[in-house]
């Protein structure tokens, strides 16, 4: 009897996939780029991918075909349909990463999908990508309703094709055959159609070995980035704060990007704070405050121009903790849900009961009640690690709280 390749000799370095994962994870450009391209988010894309190979790599390993008996076996026949599947779902995935990447004209590393043309493993009239499929289908897929003929080329005319169960082969070429019959009518002799575990093994190791050159390409992605950018000026016209700020926001755009990075957050906040710190003449807080809150806020500006220039990415803080579930919901009723209850509730006490003007209790520009707010809560950190909400009162017997003093609530 012929010796048998089987599953156990497909070895898949799990190594590959492991520093592609790496690769992806430590490349913020390259995740950047991904998460706003062509207006879809590709990057959800590249995870699902990364996933997908990652459970056909370590999957492979505990697969079990027994190549012994004659004629046909349920359990070779499910055994090869899942291996089948393995395979599929690492190629797809693997073709997923050459389409994504091949669109990304960054560094000196090309990548396009290398086998679309070629036919040298199955050696059919059809591509191999397109004979795999047709194997698929036939061996479990799709086995009732085939469109193609054993040697994967679809009929002239319309006809269907439908498949028997697997069986080994034990005299053929193979390790399993199917018979193939078509809807022609009368009798037509069927034909048979084999698969070679060997050639399986072939085909999707040649397709996962090119996770080298895509791993190649992500690391290049950052560095021919960050190389273009570092420690290029960004010019400012220091006379225009806001101005300032959008020349900051097309630079962020330019060296980072914008979706879900950067310091596209706080070049948003900054604009917010500055366009309200000029409209709070009516209202009567102590002039320092707001000084001393508008140096933190120009400071950070200067840390984002600095940064932006090294192109370095790190967390930045104005240096806010309120802890508590009143400030939590304070957040709610200002930034978010402007009709939130219970945070306008705590809002009003801490207005009525502290030195914040009363005005900002009925006033309607909620950009600058969140100013002022801010600025209020700056001022009482004064080297502190946290405030708590009932510490600001200036009358404790008010304090009501409908909620765990112990939530972290309000952080900037």
């Amino acid at each position: 009897m012929k010796p048998k390749i089987t599953m156990q000799d497909l070895e898949l370095d799990s190594k590959l996939i492991a520093n592609f994962r790496d690769t992806v994870n430590s490349n913020r450009k390259f995740n950047l780029i991904c998460e706003n391209m062509d207006n879809t988010n590709q990057m959800n894309a590249v995870y699902s991918a990364m996933d997908w190979i990652s459970v056909g790599v370590e999957g492979t390993k505990n697969l079990d075909i027994e190549l012994t008996g004659v004629g046909y076996n349920h359990k070779n026949s499910l055994s090869l349909l899942q291996y089948i599947i393995v395979i599929d779902q690492i190629h797809m995935s693997i073709k997923l990463l050459h389409d994504i990447l091949s669109k990304i004209n960054i560094g000196a590393t090309q990548v396009q999908y290398p086998f679309e043309e070629t036919s040298s493993i199955f050696n059919k009239p059809v591509k191999d990508d397109v004979y795999f499929k047709h194997l698929r289908a036939a061996f479990g897929m799709h086995p009732t309703d085939l469109r193609k003929g054993v040697d994967g080329l679809k009929s002239k005319i319309n006809k269907k094709f439908y498949a028997s169960w697997p069986a080994l082969d034990i005299s053929g070429e193979n390790d399993f055959i199917i018979e193939v019959y078509s809807d022609s009518p009368g009798y037509e002799p069927s034909e048979i159609l084999g698969i070679n575990l060997a050639k399986l093994n072939e085909f999707v190791s040649e397709r996962y070995q090119t996770l080298v050159t895509l791993t190649k390409k992500v690391s290049e992605i950052t560095f021919t980035l960050d190389s273009q950018y570092q420690d290029v000026p960004i010019i400012l016209n220091n006379g225009d704060i806001l101005e300032d700020l959008k020349i900051l926001k097309e630079e962020n755009k330019k060296r980072i990007g914008v979706l879900n990075g950067g310091y596209e957050f706080w070049i948003h906040y900054l604009e917010s704070a500055f366009r309200s710190s000029l409209k709070i003449n009516d209202l009567d807080i102590e002039k320092e405050i707001i000084e001393n809150y508008n140096e933190r806020l120009m400071n950070v500006l200067r840390e984002i121009k600095k940064n932006l220039e090294n192109m370095n990415k790190t967390i930045l803080r104005i240096g806010i903790q309120a802890r508590g579930y009143e400030f939590e919901k304070i957040a709610q009723y200002l930034i978010g849900d402007h009709e939130h209850p219970i945070g306008e509730e705590y809002f009003t006490g801490l207005v009525k009961y502290t030195s914040l003007p009363d005005s900002l209790i009925q006033e309607k520009d909620f950009e600058k009640k969140r100013y002022v707010f801010d600025a209020f809560l700056y001022s009482k950190m004064d080297g502190s690690d946290e405030i708590i909400y009932k510490d600001l009162l200036n009358d404790q017997s008010v304090y009501n709280s409908k909620g765990h003093p112990g939530f972290t609530g309000y952080v900037l």
